[in-house]
């Protein structure tokens, strides 16, 4: 077996051991491995037969380069159009590491640095440092009704320690630290002007078996967390029709720590040559919530644009604000031409954001219909 000084990460973690047995899957799974770390633009392996019947197995690598840049265009309704610039680096801080800035300039404004430490022999410990600024503009709603404008930014400062088992599961414990400002410009009905922050502790497991990142075809892909959102220190002012309410009821939020566990699961089943069947289910529940205003979950999408977001087609981003969701979706998708998908996809929400005591409320949505259907179960 051919051993490169150029492959530091490779042979520990994902290579093959002297003397003992694999069988093609095997390797071809530890080549998957090492390259899902983008440390290789190309690894080629081949075998030469030995007299004792036993393989001589030689890899041909080439390693990525250290320090790399991209730049893309990127289209979202609710973000609009943006510029997108990545600068990565390999071992810019220190060895066995990760950097990166990821910088969105546009109709929103989004920044996002992280770095990466792999820790151990076997580089199956990590730990995260990750910050990421974000600046958009929500529409309000009032049933279902544009309603107004606010603009949100969003500060983010966390630290995650990882363990990895293999090639498709880890498991992380970690803090944050979250600022949240909101500002209204177009005056709805119903509002928040102020700012709130709070430090978050999590723990969290996340599996996939994707066979691709974009448009896989089977696979599951799955992440929960367990979460303790501490005192919030906020400084808010609830606004009726742009003015400070004099309500002494609704002139208060909670502020008091509470539990969170949130859970999202996307599967791909092929269903013939070139239709996949996607079915998926996203969930956050609150233990203790207060009405803790700034930090809820947000409905509304169709693709994951910002913090505390679940996906639903057929709404735009913003349209629910609540405590605790539990969305079903399922699709089919169609392969029209290489590069050309075709996908249709239904949805059920349920949630309890401003139903009455005891009751939740059912939100069933086709998208072409965009006419969702509630009903409030008692």
């Amino acid at each position: 077996m051919e051993r490169k000084k150029c492959l530091p990460i490779f042979y520990p973690y994902y290579g093959p051991s002297t003397g003992k047995n694999y069988n093609a899957a095997q390797i071809a799974n530890m080549v998957r491995q090492a390259y899902g770390t983008r440390y290789y633009d190309r690894i080629i392996y081949s075998l030469e037969p030995e007299p004792d019947s036993s393989c001589k197995i030689i890899f041909n690598v080439i390693e990525s380069p250290l320090t790399f840049a991209k730049l893309g265009i990127h289209y979202n309704r609710f973000s609009g159009v943006g510029l997108v610039t990545n600068l990565t680096s390999r071992n810019f801080l220190a060895t066995n590491s990760r950097s990166l800035v990821t910088l969105n300039l546009g109709e929103s404004f989004r920044v996002r640095g992280e770095h990466l430490q792999y820790l151990g022999r076997l580089k199956n410990f990590s730990l995260l440092l990750e910050t990421q600024y974000d600046r958009f503009d929500f529409t309000t709603y009032n049933t279902y009704k544009q309603d107004g404008v606010f603009t949100q930014h969003y500060f983010k400062f966390g630290e995650q320690f990882q363990f990895s088992i293999k090639r498709t599961f880890s498991m992380g414990l970690g803090h944050r630290f979250e600022f949240v400002s909101d500002k209204p410009y177009i005056i709805s009905q119903f509002g928040f002007k102020g700012n709130s922050t709070f430090h978050t502790a999590f723990f969290r497991l996340s599996y996939n078996s994707l066979d691709k990142t974009v448009f896989p075809r089977i696979g599951v892909q799955m992440e929960g967390e367990l979460a303790r959102v501490f005192t919030q220190n906020a400084d808010v002012d609830i606004l009726y029709k742009g003015v400070t309410s004099g309500n002494p009821d609704s002139a208060t939020m909670g502020r008091s720590p509470y539990w969170r566990a949130t859970y999202n699961i996307q599967s791909y089943i092929p269903f013939g040559k070139h239709t996949d069947l996607l079915l998926g289910a996203q969930s956050g529940f609150s233990v203790g919530y207060t009405g803790n205003a700034m930090n809820e979950l947000v409905v509304g999408g169709l693709t994951k644009v910002f913090h505390n977001q679940i996906t639903f087609a057929g709404l735009p981003e913003g349209s629910i604000y609540t405590p605790s969701a539990v969305v079903l979706q399922g699709g089919l998708r169609f392969q029209l031409f290489s590069n050309n998908y075709l996908t249709g996809q239904a949805n059920l929400l349920f949630e309890n954001s401003s139903a009455p005591a005891n009751s939740i409320i059912i939100l069933i949505c086709f998208p072409a219909t965009r006419l969702p259907t509630l009903i409030i179960l008692l």
